[in-house]
């Protein structure tokens, strides 16, 4: 199986602050049937150079395939997109396993405009991304507003619910709606760490498995598998959510 979001790759961002912790985290996700991992650390303009991340990530990637040559790694990146400007860098360098995808982290903190899936296509038609929206069950603007995401679906993006979603008391119920309703088609563990937010990955899947089947958790990896390939995803077609009395349905 593939975990598609994580932190792993030591000492970069808020992620693993050692590569024993890496290696701890690695090792938790072999042992919960994940053979192909995405590392995907955060990267903001506003933080750091382009460059410096860069070099940083690969020299941390190679420490760990060297350790785990049994598993698939791929390197990527979680971009904090209200930092991308146009024609300021060359953000093909952040795309996944070098394809077309790019997986983007939406701002939390501050209120979206209404505009913001017209504002995403303006910046990856200038460098020809495929945008892969993080976690979008977590965004409150999402959870008040379920067309951001049919507008999302309607321009091609793709959607990512972290698994740990399935075991949160606040945002579980909503999670569930967008996977039976088809509006997520990429999966990850999200983890950090080994102790407040370790790989769970396993737990999440059996969530999967009991309320929707064998054939949703084949559907989202063979999505990640052809992401990784760099092939055109397939998507389901999502049945309409309606909000009563601020419940889904």
């Amino acid at each position: 199986m593939i975990d598609f979001h994580t932190h792993i790759l030591p000492n970069i961002d808020d992620g693993a602050e050692s590569i024993e912790e890496s290696k701890r985290m690695i090792e938790k996700l072999q042992s919960q049937g994940v053979s192909e991992i995405l590392f995907t650390p955060h990267f903001s303009s506003k933080s750091r150079a382009l460059n410096d991340f860069l070099e940083e990530r690969d020299e941390k990637y190679s420490m760990l395939s060297a350790s785990f040559p049994e598993m698939n790694f791929y390197k990527g990146a979680e971009v904090a997109f209200n930092r991308i400007k146009k024609c300021d860098l060359d953000y093909s360098t952040l795309t996944i396993n070098n394809t077309s995808y790019v997986l983007l982290e939406l701002p939390k903190m501050s209120a979206w405009h209404k505009d913001i899936a017209n504002r995403i296509d303006s910046i990856c038609s200038i460098y020809l991304f495929k945008p892969i929206i993080a976690h979008v069950e977590l965004y409150k603007e999402i959870q008040q507003d379920i067309s951001i995401l049919d507008d999302f679906i309607k321009m091609g993006y793709l959607l990512q619910m972290d698994l740990d979603s399935l075991n949160i008391k606040s945002v579980r119920k909503f999670a569930l709606k967008l996977l039976e309703h088809n509006y997520i088609h990429i999966i990850g563990s999200d983890c950090h760490n080994i102790t407040s937010r370790p790989p769970r990955y396993d737990v999440g899947i059996q969530t999967i498995k009991e309320k929707f089947g064998q054939e949703k958790v084949d559907y989202l990896q063979n999505n990640m598998k052809n992401v990784l390939l760099g092939k055109e995803v397939q998507t389901k077609k999502p049945k309409k959510l309606r909000k009563i009395f601020g419940l889904y349905f």
